[in-house]
């Protein structure tokens, strides 16, 4: 037996984990690593062929359906009663928190958390070709479809992101409940912009706030689909834009058309700041926002 075989629980020790209740149909295809103990099994969780299971944080609570679909890898990750992981194919989820009822289809998810589903008006939680990146939180209900991207990003309850999109460094609240026409969107195709020509990042958007939001009776945010969104942005609760159109600054309640570039050249010196000072206000406002969710974690949701 070598050494990465010495890692791992063998086929006989994983009949204690049956007789412990953990459902596991394939003994000679699941790998679970001897770091994590027995009793981080809920009795009635699923682990199906092809599963990878490490970390000494990882726990799987009851219910849990693992590898439904696809190959799935856990490393230091909880995951919530009921939860499917591996609804859609291949899924690998590192230091992540995936909540109760989570339906994640298949894709990566890294320092992350999602805090699972309460309601069944949408049928996912991730769908197919995902990639969650560190500092991402997805609240009740947040959803996000096929081949989504995000970093750095809070989606409070509801809020949902189409296809194709790459929508990092980004708060979006509003929204007041999870029926069709109620919580806010992001339309397919549809980027945030958060970097400058000369590779700056101070460049973070606000649709919605923390302060109003977290009462989730503001009215909704709708961004249209194939949107290109330049930050720093920040958008008031009821902010809607057309499909196909480029946005940047700040936008009010009602229909926003965007705005065209105009054409032509102009000369261009890295070395001096247009607009710094609003962006520096922008990023400013983020921070307290960021700050006031802390907050309200920390005095509220979890006191």
């Amino acid at each position: 037996m070598n050494e990465n075989e010495n890692s791992y629980y063998n086929p006989e020790q994983l009949r204690k984990f049956q007789e412990h209740g953990v459902i596991i149909p394939d003994l000679s295809s699941v790998r679970i690593g001897r770091e994590v103990a027995m009793k981080k099994f809920a009795a009635g969780s699923t682990l199906h062929p092809f599963v990878r299971i490490n970390g000494p944080n990882t726990e799987i609570h009851a219910g849990a359906n693992i590898g439904l679909f696809g190959p799935v890898t856990l490393d230091n990750s909880w995951i919530g009663e009921n939860s499917v992981v591996g609804s859609l194919g291949a899924v690998t989820l590192k230091d992540t928190v995936v909540g109760p009822e989570s339906i994640i289809g298949s894709g990566v998810a890294e320092q992350a958390v999602l805090l699972g589903k309460e309601t069944t008006v949408n049928d996912f939680s991730t769908g197919y070709g995902f990639r969650i990146r560190k500092g991402s939180l997805y609240e009740e209900d947040a959803s996000s479809a096929q081949h989504t991207d995000t970093k750095m990003t809070v989606l409070f309850p509801w809020t949902t992101l189409g296809s194709n999109i790459n929508f990092c460094d980004v708060l979006l609240a509003g929204g007041t409940g999870p029926e069709p026409g109620y919580f806010s969107e992001v339309g397919s195709g549809t980027i945030h912009f958060n970097f400058s020509i000369r590779g700056d990042k101070a460049t973070a958007s606000l649709f919605g706030d923390v302060s109003s939001g977290v009462f989730l009776d503001q009215q909704r945010l709708f961004i249209g689909g194939n949107n290109s969104l330049l930050g720093p942005i920040q958008a008031d609760f009821g902010a809607m834009t057309a499909a196909d159109v480029r946005i940047n600054g700040s936008f009010s309640a009602g229909l926003n058309f965007g705005h065209s570039l105009a054409k032509g050249k102009i000369d261009y010196d890295p070395r001096i700041f247009l607009g710094a000072m609003g962006i520096v206000r922008k990023q400013v406002n983020v921070l307290a926002e960021l700050t006031a969710l802390f907050h309200w974690y920390q005095q509220i949701r979890i006191a």
